[in-house]
């Protein structure tokens, strides 16, 4: 019988972020009958999202790196790597893939695998440590198709080796979908960590705006990061206190996203956009910025719309025009949970994984478990032969 496939899932910290609760769903999703699955983080940061990486039964390992930069962290993700002796072994975020790439290859690890989660690849020097250790993975995988073009053009040119797979997949039914209806009272919510990449200045610029021409709506920013207080002092600045809430770090994501009406990511670049995937699933129409991955989920007119980063002015504009249109903003909802229906199941997103992975181990490891199941149906025919040979001589 063909042993389990042991897969070590290799992240940064357990902390609360996209890359992090993908994580959990990829390892919720995999099928446990064929996997034996460990989490590995480098760093002891944790939040919420590890009690739900629990519920999923596997392994997990915390490396307890003192920061990003702690050396010892290698030797102690190299000794970890030779003695759980994994199959395939799949890093996420660029600390891990770098770490996980050199070490796994120095442990002989047959099949190595990184995602790529965003579209700016980072700065020169990233990229250079990008391009220098690319040839230790054996499969890229992608958020998006945009990131697959970014990826192929900065780091890896042979198009095989990289392979877009959103990394969107929800389970569905934890994502209520209520049926909105017309009220003059309107809630415009966004989630994210609170960086500078997320672009909510931005939000909150295009809030004082709008807030000038509707008195009845609220803006809603979950998350939790540093530019968390610049934000609040932006607030305060433009005298929006009883417009905007900062409502930090929340873990109750899909009740909040039911209550809302609008949706916004105004970010400056992204990959997919976990959280446009969720707003959607709830019926929300998303207004975005149009870079990255996000186009290939808000199409434009559709379920929401896409402007140009770093313009408030726009996004004001795109907003108010929802909440003068509530029939249209309803109806872009409904399409917008259509569409997460349609392309964004867990399911399949797993199936997905699973398929890949299952063509590498064909081709790099399949030979030698072909081997072992020789060997051990030559062993017990031997045995056979054996215990008849010594029933014989006892005749």
């Amino acid at each position: 019988m063909r042993k389990k496939v042991r897969l070590l899932y290799l992240i940064n910290s357990f902390v609360m972020g996209g890359a992090e609760k993908a994580m959990v769903r990829i390892l919720s999703g995999l099928d446990k009958n064929k996997y034996d699955i460990t989490a590995v983080s480098l760093q002891n940061r944790t939040e919420k999202i590890l009690p739900e990486l629990e519920k999923t039964g596997i392994d997990i390992i915390k490396l307890n790196a003192t920061s990003k930069y702690d050396i010892m962290v290698a030797y102690k993700l190299y000794k970890f790597i030779k003695e759980f002796v994994p199959d395939v072994l799949i890093c996420s975020l660029f600390h891990s893939t770098i770490l996980g790439r050199i070490t796994g290859a120095l442990a002989k690890t047959p099949i190595i695998i990184n995602w790529e989660h965003n579209e700016n690849l980072g700065s020169a020097l990233r990229r250079r440590l990008n391009r220098a250790t690319i040839s230790l993975s054996d499969r890229i995988f992608c958020d998006s198709e945009k990131v697959r073009t970014q990826v192929i053009k900065q780091l890896c040119p042979n198009e095989n080796l990289v392979e877009t797979i959103p990394i969107g997949g929800i389970d569905l039914a934890q994502y209520s979908c209520p049926k909105r209806k017309k009220s003059p009272a309107v809630t415009v919510g966004t989630v994210g960590m609170l960086t500078k990449q997320k672009g909510f200045a931005y939000l909150i610029e295009a809030a004082k705006l709008v807030s000038e021409k509707n008195a009845n709506v609220k803006f809603s920013i979950v998350g939790d990061g540093p530019e968390f207080e610049n934000l609040k002092n932006l607030i305060k600045k433009l005298q929006l206190e009883d417009t905007v809430d900062l409502l930090g770090l929340r873990y109750d994501i899909p009740d909040l996203l039911s209550k809302w009406d609008i949706y916004v990511q105004p970010s400056m670049w992204e990959g997919l956009c976990i959280t446009i995937v969720e707003a959607m699933a709830c019926g929300l129409p998303v207004l975005a910025s149009n870079v990255g991955g996000i186009p290939e989920s808000v199409f434009d007119g559709q379920n929401g719309f896409l402007v140009p980063p770093k313009y408030p002015c726009e996004l004001a504009t795109r907003i108010s025009y929802l909440i003068e249109n509530p029939d249209l903003t309803i109806a872009m909802g409904d399409q917008s949970r259509k569409i997460a229906e349609e392309k964004y199941c867990l399911h399949k997103m797993c199936r997905d994984i699973e398929e890949s992975i299952d063509d590498l181990i064909k081709t790099k490891i399949g030979i030698l478990w072909n081997k072992e199941e020789k060997l051990w149906q030559s062993h017990a025919c031997v045995k056979a032969a054996c215990s008849q040979i010594q029933g014989i001589g006892c005749n």
